[in-house]
């Protein structure tokens, strides 16, 4: 007689908006966990489209779930990236919590992965590397923009002493902020909510470790591999820290950040001025680093890319033949129609 399997201790969050395709590929990648094949999990799925447009394709898809993997599917209707990720964390019922977004896929050993490295380093968030994976007919800036979606600052295994992005992430809720909501509200539109917590857990003196081998697939579609939505992305990103100084009421780290942004902007702007008119071929670069010290800078403004920004109109930013043909095999054709 086969003995019982214990109880799972990790639970896959996926939160979703208006990309069902790409939910139903980041789902099948889930399934397919060598994790699973002697261990049990939960996945939550997060639908956070007011129309909840990937309801009922998650909802069809969960029926092929292994037997060690629990699906719960739910709907937040207020629309932002940290209402989701709140409706998540209040359903789960395990020690652990993995992040995967909607537009990533996990090859089939990435959870075994992050959980062998939280068993040997103990921290509070593992976070593991991001590839990327473009639209074969995007041939402008390629390189760029394989590495602005890139996560793989070549770190060794173990304990590292920052923190990423909640995209491929574990995390340990024993060990973060009792408090909830976890997720900062107000960040609903601009992103930088996972800053917000992460910056927390450090001044808690909790610890981050790197999970080298927990790699993920990033699926980039056509509408995201332009110059207009990274260079925006990246103004974002060189607001953070400007932004949570001064949020915490450090005015003096906020000098710094913003006299910090003064000196890239002035010469990143220089090098990307130079750069483009020769046509450098990685001038985009030098543009994506001038744009952060702007950012750095000129940190108030504030760039929605999520929540109650997105129009109600707006069309599903993934079309199913959108896909890069270097990525892993996408989701198969009957599984679509399911």
């Amino acid at each position: 007689m086969t003995a019982p399997l214990p109880p799972a201790l990790v639970t896959v969050v996926i939160p979703t908006f208006r990309r069902p395709y790409d939910l139903l590929r980041a789902m099948h990648s889930v399934f397919r966990q060598t994790y699973l094949d002697a261990a049990c999990a939960n996945l939550i799925i997060v639908d956070n489209d007011t129309t909840g447009s990937s309801l009922h394709p998650a909802m069809n898809f969960a029926l092929e779930a292994p037997e060690t993997l629990s699906v719960v599917i739910l709907h937040c209707p207020d629309p932002g990236v940290a209402n989701a990720r709140n409706m998540a964390i209040d359903a789960v019922a395990t020690p652990l919590v993995a992040f995967l977004d909607d537009d990533q896929s996990a090859p089939e050993t990435w959870l075994a992965e992050l959980m062998r490295t939280r068993a040997n380093t103990a921290a509070s968030v593992v976070f593991g590397p991001v590839d990327t994976a473009l639209p074969e007919h995007v041939t402008d800036h390629r390189a760029h923009f394989q590495a602005f979606f890139s996560r793989d600052p070549d770190l060794p295994e173990g304990l590292i002493p920052t923190f990423f992005g909640c995209g491929n992430s574990l995390l340990d809720l024993g060990q973060l902020p009792a408090r909830r909501p976890l997720f900062d509200a107000r960040t609903n539109e601009t992103g930088g909510e996972d800053d917000n917590l992460f910056s927390e857990v450090q001044r808690m003196k909790g610890r981050f470790a790197w999970a080298s081998r927990a790699r993920v697939w990033e699926h980039v579609p056509t509408a995201r591999a332009k110059l207009s939505y990274t260079i925006r992305r990246a103004v974002a990103y060189g607001q953070g820290p400007s932004r949570l100084a001064c949020e915490g009421g450090d005015y003096a780290q906020l000098v710094f950040w913003m006299c910090v942004g003064a000196g890239q902007l002035a010469v990143f702007g220089v090098i990307t001025g130079l750069a483009w008119a020769v046509r450098l071929p990685k001038r985009a670069v030098w543009l994506n680093r001038a744009a952060q010290g702007y950012g750095k800078l000129i940190w108030w403004p504030r760039h929605l890319f999520y929540g109650a920004s997105q129009s109600p109109g707006q069309t599903l930013s993934v079309a199913m033949t959108d896909t890069a043909s270097d990525e892993p095999a996408p989701l198969p054709p009957q599984s679509l129609a399911s």
